[in-house]
């Protein structure tokens, strides 16, 4: 079994997620196990958003969700 976790700049564009689905039909014939975290720096907005809204800044965080 393989276990591949991609994720941040790995997965940032489409051209990034074309060469995931290289890596992974190059190892098809093996057992796999895929995790893919959130597209690049959608981690670090969602913090932003997080930080704004327990600063009590619910505008400034609301904008950031927008």
């Amino acid at each position: 079994m393989r276990v591949f976790k991609f994720g941040g700049a790995s997965i940032r564009d489409a051209d990034s997620i074309e060469n995931i689905t290289k890596v992974i039909l190059h190892h098809k014939p093996d057992q796999l196990v895929i995790v893919m975290s959130a597209l690049g720096k959608t981690t670090n907005q969602l913090e932003r958003v997080l930080n704004a809204y327990y600063d009590n800044k619910s505008k400034e965080a609301y904008d950031l969700l927008n």
